[in-house]
C-alpha cells in the first residue's frame, strides 16, 4: 500500500500576547464574547486575528472571514502591525483550504509589512508559514530555504517556541525526502523545547511526528510508544483532530502488521472526525487507506470506490503526492483483477508523478509492479528492464525489503526464460536479503499483540473506568500473553515452512543450472570430437597421397632398373625387391610401435584404441571416480634459491616418482599444472576400489616426500574428493585427455584447505574408506564458492 503520512506542521503565532489558559473552541467562544465589550479598535484587530488563527483547524472558511474583518479594520485605523498579522492569518486559513496561490500572496504582503516595521518575530513567523506552503506543494528546496530564513531570526531574539517550530518543520523536509534518520534528529531536538515551555499542543504534534518516523523505519514498537503519548495529550486537550491523526497512524501500523480488520477499524474511527471538521486532505488520506485495506480483504469493488474517491479529492485540492499514491494503488488493484492493460495505465501515470516529485521509494515499487505485468504478458525483455531499474533504486535507498522482493520477481522471470543459473543466483540473493529482516516478522507479530493489548486495555478503562476490577485487568494480561505465545508459535511454523519451500526451490534451480552447464560441456566436447575427426581424416588423406607418390616413384625407378637390367638381373631384382619390402615393413612396424607408445603415454589405453579405430573419441560421464590433487607448499621459497634448470630438474624428479606411484596403484594421471598434479581413479574402466586405491597412492606420495633419504626440497599438500566427472579429449593439435565437473573443483578445494604433509578427504570419500583408514574429522570448513564442507585428515602411516 502506498500511503501519505500526514506530518504535524507547526504554524507560528507571533501575535504579541501571552498564552491563553483556554484552548480550541472554548477559547474561540471566550474571544467572541469579549469582542463586543472592547473599546479600542487596536484591541479589536488583535482579537479578530486571534479568533482567525484559532479557527484555522476547525473552520478555516470562518477563520478567513475573521482575518478579512481584522484586515479591513486595521487598514481603516492605520495599524500596519495589525494589517500584517491579518494578511498572515488569512494566508494560514487559505493554506488549510489548500488554496496555495492565494495563501502565498497573503504571506508575501505580510512579509513586506513586517520588514518595513522591522518586526523580527513577525518576519520569522511569516517565513515559517511560507515554508509550510512550499512543503505542501512538495517544493522541498524552497520550503527549506524559508525555514532556514526563520530559524536564525528566532535564535537571535531568543524565541524558543518559534525555534522549535522551525526545527520541527525542517524535520518535515527531511521526512518527505525519505531521510528518516535526519528527520528524527530534528524532531528529537524539538521535543524537549516544547516540554520545557509546557506547550502541550505542540508537544503532542512533535510526538506524532517522531512516531511517524519510527513507523517508516519499521520500528512499530517505538512508533506505538510515541503515538500513545501523543494520543494521551490530545485526549486531555480535547483535540479531536489530533486524536484523528493518531488513529490514522495506528491504521497504517496495523496494515503493516497484516491485521487488516484492525486497520479498517482505526480508519473508520478517524474518518468521521475529519468529515465533521471538513478537512478534505485527511479525508482523502483515510479513504486511500481504506481502499488498500479492502483490497487486502479481497473486497475489490469497495477498494476501487475508496481509491477513486480519494483520487478525486486529491485532484480537487491539488496534492500531487496523494494523486500519485492512489494512481499506483489503483494499478495494483487492477493487477489483482487480472486487467493488466488498465493496471499498466494507472501505474505509469503514478510513476510519472513520483519521478517528478523525486519519490525514490515509490518509483522502485512502481517499476517492480510494471515489470511484473510485463512478465505476466511474457514480454520478458521489458520485464527485466523495469525490474533492473527497480533493483538499482532499491539498492540506492537501502531498502532490503524492496530489493529482496524485486530479486524474487527477477528469479521467476529468468526461470520462465529457461535461464536457470541466473534464476538460482537471483533467488539465492533474495533469500539472503530476506533473512536479514526475517527476524523482524516475528517482532511484528509480537508487537501486534502488544498493540492490541494496550489499546483494548485503554478502551476498556475508558468505558468501564468505575467498574473494572484488578482481577479483570489480570485476565486481560493473561489473554494478551496467551495470544502473544500463539502468534509466536504460528510465526515460527510459518518461518519453517517458508524456509523449507525456499530450500526446495533453490535445490531445484541449482539442479537445473548444473544440468544446463553439463549439457553445454557435452555439446562443446561433441564439437571438439567432430573437429578431431575432420583433422584425422585430413591427415589420413595426406598420408595416402604421400604413399601414392612414393609408390609411383618406386615403380618408376623399378621400371627403369628393369629396363636396364631385365635381361641379366631378373632373379637378382626379384630378390632385392623382396628384401627391400621386408625392411620397409620392419621400419613401418617400428614407427607404428613408437607412435602407439606415445599415444598410450598421452591417453588411456581404451581411449587410444577408440581414437585409432574410429578416428575420434567420445566424451563420457563417469559417476563414481575419486580425484586426487597435490600441490607443493613451499614452491615459491624453494624456487627463489634454485636456478631454473635445478628447479625444473627437482620438479621432474618428484613427478617421475608420482607417475610411478600413480601407475602402481591403478590411477590415471590427467595432467600437471605448474607445481600441481592431478590424477583420478575409476576411469575409463570402472573400479569399485577407486577411493581406497587413491588414498593408498596419496599415502605413498606423502611417505616419499617425507623420507629424508629422498632429500625432497618440497613439502606436499593433498586433497581427495569422490563424485562424478566428464572425461574426454581436448583440442585438435597436441591432444590432451582431461576431466571436468564439480568433483574436480571440490577436490581442488580439498587440497587448498589441506596442510603441509597432510591428506584432506571430503565427507564423500571418507564414507567410502572410513572402515579401512583412520581419519580425524575437522568439522565443516568454509570452501571458496562451495560453502561449508565436511573435511577429514587421513592419519598417515
Amino acid at each position: 500500500m502506498k500511503h501519505l503520512t500526514a506530518l504535524f506542521i507547526l504554524f507560528s503565532i507571533a501575535i504579541g500576547s501571552s498564552a491563553q489558559s483556554k484552548t480550541g473552541q472554548a477559547l474561540i467562544d471566550s474571544l467572541r464574547k469579549t469582542l463586543p465589550r472592547l473599546k479600542s479598535d487596536t484591541q479589536k484587530v488583535s482579537t479578530l486575528n486571534k479568533i482567525s488563527y484559532e479557527l484555522r483547524r476547525f473552520n478555516p472558511d470562518t477563520g478567513l472571514y475573521y482575518a478579512n474583518l481584522a484586515l479591513n479594520l486595521a487598514q481603516k485605523i492605520g495599524s500596519k502591525k495589525g494589517e500584517a498579522q491579518a494578511y498572515r492569518f488569512a494566508g494560514i486559513n487559505l493554506y488549510r483550504l489548500s488554496d496555495y496561490p492565494r495563501a502565498l500572496d497573503k504571506h508575501q504582503k505580510a512579509a513586506a509589512l513586517f520588514e518595513a516595521l522591522t518586526d523580527k518575530p513577525g518576519m520569522a513567523a511569516n517565513f515559517n508559514n511560507i515554508g509550510n506552503i512550499y512543503l505542501a506543494q512538495s517544493d522541498f528546496p524552497q520550503a527549506l530555504e524559508y525555514y532556514k530564513k526563520a530559524l536564525p531570526i528566532n535564535e537571535s531574539i531568543g524565541n524558543k517556541q518559534e525555534q522549535a517550530n522551525n526545527l520541527n518543520n525542517i524535520g518535515n523536509i527531511y521526512f518527505n525526502n525519505s531521510d528518516y534518520q535526519q528527520a528524527l534528529v530534528y524532531y528529537q531536538r524539538t521535543l524537549p523545547v516544547f516540554q520545557i515551555l509546557s506547550n502541550k499542543p505542540s508537544e503532542a504534534l512533535c510526538l506524532g511526528n517522531i512516531g511517524a518516523v519510527y513507523e517508516r523505519l519499521g520500528d512499530f514498537s517505538q512508533a506505538l510508544s510515541y503515538f500513545q503519548k501523543a494520543l494521551a495529550l490530545y485526549e486531555r486537550l480535547g483535540d479531536k483532530s489530533g486524536q484523528a491523526d493518531i488513529f490514522l497512524k495506528m491504521a497504517y501500523i496495523y496494515y503493516n502488521l497484516n491485521d487488516f480488520l484492525k486497520a479498517r477499524e482505526f480508519h473508520q474511527k478517524a474518518l468521521p472526525i475529519w468529515e465533521n471538521l471538513g478537512d478534505k486532505t485527511e479525508q482523502a488520506a483515510n479513504l486511500s487507506g481504506l481502499g488498500s485495506v479492502e483490497k487486502q480483504l479481497s473486497n475489490y469493488t469497495q477498494a476501487q470506490k475508496y481509491h477513486e474517491k480519494a483520487l478525486e479529492m486529491y485532484e480537487q485540492i491539488g496534492i500531487e503526492s496523494g494523486q500519485a499514491a492512489n494512481l499506483s494503488n489503483l494499478g495494483s488493484l487492477y493487477v489483482s483483477l487480472k486487467d493488466n492493460q488498465k493496471a499498466l495505465s494507472f501505474l505509469q501515470k503514478g510513476l510519472a508523478i513520483h519521478e517528478k516529485l523525486g519519490d525514490l521509494n515509490a518509483q522502485a515499487a512502481d517499476f517492480n509492479s510494471i515489470g511484473n505485468i510485463y512478465a505476466s504478458n511474457q514480454d520478458y525483455s521489458q520485464a527485466i528492464a523495469y525490474q533492473s531499474k527497480a533493483l538499482s533504486i532499491a539498492k540506492k535507498i537501502g531498502s532490503l525489503y524492496l530489493e529482496s522482493d524485486i530479486l524474487a520477481s527477477l528469479s521467476s522471470i529468468y526461470e520462465k526464460q529457461g535461464n536457470y543459473p541466473q534464476a538460482y543466483e537471483a533467488y539465492k540473493k533474495h533469500t539472503e536479503l530476506r533473512d536479514k529482516f526475517l527476524g523482524e516478522e516475528s517482532k511484528k507479530q509480537f508487537t501486534r499483540t502488544e498493540i492490541q493489548y494496550e489499546f483494548d486495555k485503554k478502551e476498556t478503562e475508558y468505558k468501564f473506568q468505575q467498574r473494572l476490577t484488578e482481577e479483570q485487568l489480570q485476565k486481560q494480561v493473561l489473554l494478551a500473553t496467551q495470544r502473544s505465545q500463539e502468534l509466536r508459535l504460528s510465526s515460527q511454523q510459518l518461518d519453517l515452512s517458508n524456509q523449507e519451500k525456499d530450500l526446495q526451490r533453490l535445490a531445484y534451480l541449482k539442479e537445473k543450472a548444473e544440468k544446463q552447464e553439463k549439457i553445454k560441456e557435452l555439446s562443446l566436447s561433441e564439437k571438439e570430437k567432430q573437429l578431431q575427426s575432420a583433422q584425422l581424416k585430413t591427415l589420413n588423406q595426406e598420408s595416402e597421397l604421400q604413399k601414392t607418390k612414393i609408390k609411383a616413384r618406386n615403380i618408376q625407378r623399378n621400371i627403369s632398373m628393369l629396363g636396364l637390367l631385365l635381361a641379366v638381373l631378373a632373379s637378382f631384382f626379384i630378390y632385392r625387391n623382396f628384401s627391400n619390402q621386408r625392411k620397409a615393413n620392419r621400419v613401418i612396424s617400428l614407427e607404428k610401435q613408437k607412435s602407439d607408445e606415445l599415444l598410450l603415454n598421452i591417453l588411456p589405453a581404451e581411449v587410444a584404441e577408440e581414437l585409432k579405430e574410429k578416428g575420434s573419441a567420445t566424451a563420457h560421464l563417469y559417476d563414481n571416480v575419486t580425484v586426487l590433487f597435490t600441490d607443493f607448499v613451499n614452491f615459491t621459497q624453494v624456487a627463489e634459491n634454485l636456478s631454473p634448470q635445478e628447479l625444473v630438474g627437482e620438479i621432474d624428479r618428484c613427478f617421475r616418482v608420482f607417475d610411478g606411484i600413480i601407475g602402481e596403484n591403478g590411477l590415471e594421471k590427467i595432467k600437471t599444472i605448474g607445481d600441481a598434479y592431478l590424477a583420478v581413479c575409476g576411469l575409463p574402466g570402472a573400479d569399485t576400489e577407486h577411493a581406497t586405491k587413491t588414498v593408498l597412492a596419496a599415502q605413498a606420495i606423502c611417505a616419499w616426500i617425507k623420507d629424508p633419504l629422498n632429500a625432497a626440497k618440497f613439502q606436499v599438500r593433498i586433497g581427495i574428493h569422490t563424485g562424478s566427472v566428464v572425461a574426454g579429449i581436448v583440442g585438435v593439435k597436441k591432444f590432451a585427455y582431461d576431466i571436468w565437473g564439480d568433483t574436480v573443483n571440490t577436490a581442488a578445494r580439498m587440497e587448498q584447505n589441506s596442510e603441509p604433509g597432510k591428506i584432506n578427504l571430503s565427507g564423500t570419500t571418507y564414507e567410502l574408506v572410513k572402515n579401512d583408514f583412520a581419519c580425524t574429522h575437522r568439522g565443516k570448513i568454509e570452501a571458496k564458492n562451495k560453502g561449508a564442507i565436511d573435511m577429514y585428515f587421513l592419519e598417515t602411516v
